[in-house]
C-alpha cells in the first residue's frame, strides 16, 4: 500500500460546517476527499452533541438562577452550595449575597454578551497590546460571542 503524506493548511469551522484544507505532498487526492467526508460528518454530529449538551446545561443554570434570584428556594439552596463549595451556610450565604445571576434575556441584552460584554473583550484586548503581551487587538469581538445556546433556551 502507498502511503501519502499530507500539509495541513487550514482548519475553518463554524456552527454548522467543517472544512479542514490540506493538500497532498504526493498521489492519494481521492484518499483525502473520503477523509474529509468521513472527517466532516464526524464533527458536524459532535458540534450538534456539543451544542445540545450546552443547551440543556444552560437551560438547568437558568432554572438555578431563577431559583436563587426567587428569594423562595435559597434556604434548599444554601447548603448544597456551601458543601460543595467546602464553606459553612454563614460564609456562602455572606459571599453569595454580593453575585448577580442575570436572566437568560437579561444575559442576551445589549447590558451583557448583546453589547458591552463585546465592548469589554475590546478593552482586555487594549490592556494587553498595550502591556505588550500581545501584538494587536481585534477591531470588534462581536465574532467571539456565540449566543446560540442561550438563544435556544431563550425560545423555549
Amino acid at each position: 500500500m502507498d502511503f501519502c503524506c499530507f500539509r495541513l493548511i487550514r482548519v475553518n469551522t463554524t456552527s454548522d460546517s467543517f472544512l479542514l484544507l490540506i493538500q497532498p505532498e504526493s498521489a492519494g487526492l481521492s484518499l483525502v476527499l473520503e477523509f474529509l467526508v468521513a472527517l466532516d460528518d464526524l464533527v458536524r454530529d459532535f458540534l450538534l452533541l456539543v451544542n445540545e449538551v450546552l443547551a440543556t446545561f444552560l437551560g438547568v443554570t437558568a432554572a438555578s438562577n431563577a431559583m436563587w434570584n426567587s428569594g423562595g428556594f435559597t434556604s434548599l439552596m444554601l447548603p448544597h452550595i456551601a458543601r460543595d463549595a467546602g464553606m459553612d451556610e454563614a460564609a456562602t450565604a455572606d459571599t453569595m449575597s454580593t453575585f448577580v445571576f442575570p436572566s437568560v434575556s437579561s444575559q442576551l441584552s445589549g447590558a451583557w454578551l448583546g453589547g458591552s460584554g463585546i465592548t469589554f473583550l475590546k478593552g482586555v484586548a487594549d490592556v494587553f497590546v498595550n502591556a505588550g503581551e500581545i501584538p494587536s487587538s481585534r477591531g470588534s469581538y462581536a465574532g467571539a460571542v456565540n449566543t446560540d445556546g442561550l438563544n435556544t433556551v431563550a425560545s423555549q
